[in-house]
């Protein structure tokens, strides 16, 4: 069986390397890399911060680049949270969703700077120790989004970005900022 699947990897390998050589010589490269690259589906993941717990998130979207450079689009994203001490923390985020609108440029078709601006759904715990009160419950609310996204390839990224979530989960306002980086594949 290790010698089929050696023997698959090689296969795969000399048929990526000749086309990329193919690619190379009929000037595909350059066509590829005059092209809106950030045109088209998109789905990454990352590791960042939130009201000190680690912060997971992932990602998939939807985007349109204009001539002009200009980036247009829509975003969902799921966000895990880890690490909340229920004994210290007076809200407690255990997961979040949302659904976003967003906003970019590009200069040189490689680096994007955008803003985004949503609606968001959190899972929202209120330490009743801390707050006087015992709330769990989800909260609704809106979220903003800054970042930026370089291209390392047509195909692969990297983004650093930044989230405030504002949730009213009927018995309290929450808010709480998220910042993570993360890579992400161009389809």
């Amino acid at each position: 069986m290790r010698n089929f699947l050696n023997l698959c990897c090689t296969v795969a390998t000399m048929l990526f390397v000749g086309q990329a050589a193919l690619a190379m010589q009929d000037g595909a490269i350059d066509e590829v890399a005059e092209s809106k690259r950030f045109s088209g589906l998109y789905v990454g993941g990352g590791v960042g911060i939130a009201e000190g717990d680690v912060f997971v998130p992932l990602y998939a979207g939807l985007r349109y680049q204009l001539d002009s450079g200009w980036v247009f689009g829509a975003e969902g994203l799921a966000g895990i949270f880890e690490g909340d001490d229920p004994a210290t923390n007076l809200l407690n985020v255990d997961d979040v969703v949302a659904v976003l609108g967003k906003v970019g440029y590009t200069p040189d078709n490689r680096t994007l700077f955008y803003g985004g601006v949503g609606y968001a759904n959190g899972s929202v715990d209120i330490n009743p120790d801390l707050a006087g009160l015992d709330v769990s419950d989800d909260g609704d609310g809106v979220v903003f989004e800054a970042g930026i996204e370089y291209l390392v390839t047509p195909w692969l990224g990297a983004r650093a970005s930044g989230q405030l979530y504002l949730l009213d989960n009927g018995s309290a306002d929450n808010e709480f900022g998220a910042g993570a980086v993360s890579i992400f594949l161009n389809f």
